[in-house]
């Protein structure tokens, strides 16, 4: 691991404990002067906040409870791997855990409420704002360094086919990364915007330390398990981070998922949009269209309900039955026909324009089994 990274991940300590403390002393030396609600004055005493030393260890001891909590839920990782956006969602739902921890502690053990519950509201605004004040300073601290070339890491790809391509233009718009190149079995000439080759898979050793590489990505499946154990095991050996592509993405690469199950990554399908959630949302917006276009539809279908009325006697709606595999169900649609018209069925056979069990009648003068929605159906 780089010592850039260690030591952002190190230094995200105490700056949270600095974060955390000056919350606590920005809110002991806020409560007199202002309650932070427009247009809302509650009354304050001197006697609402206990002495400084005795809030200022009350203050620290807080701190590093919080720092705790943060460390229990992977906040202090030396490699970020999730968003700033879940980072946030954290950090609110701790800070908000830990001052109710803090509560419960007053009222269970000191049998007490806390001492001022205007300051604990500013002290719970204070820590998330000045909490994620130090981590957006670090990661843009981060960010300017990236630029000088520090912090970046040299990675090495192992394997020149489409898939290494494609990563290869994932991971050069990605600042935190140094593509020094590919190499392969056998050396071959590379088209532009590919990755470039810089030797062969047997000098792998000797290319890794001219180009000082830090991590690995074996994207050739095609290696044999020798190769790849040997390879493996190098750079377990040498502190070199190594990461492979199973064949599978080679195939699918948009659409897989990886997760871990125990010590052994499964590589999964992502469910498609139908699935899952998909099929709630799906569902939801079938019923509410279909509801819709009722009632948007229910004029007309009184229009042609009083039309078959007054053409023919007989019922509006039409039943029959049908086969979808292996599930018979009823379909109900306006009548087109006149009542009994299936009976008819023998005497039109000659004019069938269908073979096997389907009647169909090219829809003339001639067929006496309806006329006003029968002549606007295709023949």
């Amino acid at each position: 691991m780089k010592k850039s990274e260690i030591l952002f991940g190190v230094i995200r300590l105490p700056i949270d404990f600095i974060a955390i403390f000056s919350s606590f002393w920005v809110a002991y030396h806020l409560r007199p002067i202002t309650d932070l609600i427009p247009g809302v004055q509650y009354a304050f005493g001197a006697d609402l906040l206990p002495p400084i030393a005795e809030y200022l260890l009350f203050s620290g001891v807080s701190a590093i409870g919080l720092i705790l909590f943060f460390a229990a839920w992977n906040l202090y990782s030396l490699k970020v791997t999730h968003r700033f956006s879940q980072e946030f969602f954290r950090i609110l739902f701790l800070v908000s855990a830990w001052l109710m921890f803090i509560i419960a502690y007053y009222a269970l053990i000191v049998h007490q409420l806390f001492f001022s519950r205007i300051t604990l509201g500013h002290i719970w605004i204070f820590t998330i704002a000045f909490v994620l004040l130090g981590r957006i300073l670090i990661q843009w601290l981060q960010t300017y360094l990236l630029r000088f070339g520090i912090g970046k890491r040299r990675v090495l790809l192992v394997g020149a086919n489409p898939v290494a391509d494609h990563l290869f233009e994932i991971l050069i718009k990605n600042p935190s990364y140094h593509i020094i190149g590919a190499v392969a079995e056998t050396m071959e000439s590379r088209k532009k915007n590919q990755v470039k080759l810089i030797g062969e898979l047997k000098n792998i050793e000797a290319i890794i330390d001219k180009y000082k590489i830090e991590e690995i990505i074996q994207t050739d499946t095609g290696l044999g398990e020798k190769e790849v154990s040997d390879l493996h095991t190098y750079c377990r050996n040498n502190q070199i981070k190594f990461h492979f592509i199973p064949d599978l993405i080679r195939l699918q690469r948009t659409n897989v998922t990886v997760q871990m199950v125990e010590d052994i990554p499964v590589v999964s399908l992502r469910d498609t949009s139908l699935d899952g959630w998909g099929h709630v949302f799906k569902r939801l917006f079938d019923i509410v269209l279909s509801l819709l276009l009722i009632v948007l539809l229910i004029p007309i279908w009184i229009i042609i309900a009083l039309a078959i009325k007054l053409d023919s006697k007989g019922p509006v709606i039409y039943k029959s039955r049908r086969k979808y595999r292996d599930v018979v169900f009823n379909v109900y649609k306006f009548r087109s026909m006149v009542q009994n018209a299936d009976q008819m069925r023998g005497k039109l056979m000659e004019k069938n324009e269908r073979s096997g069990p389907l009647f169909k009648i090219k829809c003339d003068a001639s067929d006496p089994r309806g006329r006003i929605l029968k002549k606007n159906q295709p023949g």
